[in-house]
């Protein structure tokens, strides 16, 4: 899938520098309000911020995940990192998981163009060039980019139809 430029991209970049400077006025309320407080467990400091960091790692975790494995399925990264990492309870990310697998279609690249089109395909719907190679001997369906017929072993050439 060709990068595009979407506003979802921008949307996460903003919600999570939103949900950053969330985290910071969290940590200063919480340092000022144990300051005062004789009663305060020395080692609450150090519980913080390791859950601050296991949030924040799982976050990032869940993030590339979804960027990198979205255009395999042929859908958009940016919305569904936004839609993973900010709806609650990890509900963001069983909703991809699910509407994910539905999309397993497989793609292949049109030579011409370069674009993502299904493997039934016989004409890219994208350039027009004809995506139907077949062997000149037997007519056993091949990839362009195969050098023999794996059915009968014929060299391919350019003029493969």
């Amino acid at each position: 899938m060709k990068e595009k430029n979407f506003p979802f991209k921008t949307l996460f970049i903003v919600l999570m520098s939103l949900m950053g400077l969330l985290f910071f006025v969290i940590s200063a309320i919480f340092v000022f309000a144990s300051i005062n407080d004789p009663f305060f467990p020395p080692y609450a400091y150090l519980v913080f911020g390791i859950m601050l960091l296991i949030v924040i790692g799982l976050l990032s975790v869940i993030s590339t995940f979804i960027y990198k494995d979205a255009p395999k399925h042929n859908m958009e990264p940016w919305m569904w990192m936004c839609i993973a990492v900010f709806v609650p309870n990890l509900l963001g990310l069983l909703i991809y998981l699910i509407i994910r697998s539905d999309n397993k279609t497989v793609k292949v690249k049109c030579i011409t163009c370069g674009n993502n089109v299904k493997e039934e395909y016989n004409i890219c719907p994208y350039c027009g060039n004809s995506l139907d190679y077949k062997c000149r001997e037997c007519g056993t369906k091949i990839s362009p980019n195969w050098i023999l017929c794996p059915k009968c072993g014929t060299k391919t050439e350019q003029d493969v139809k």
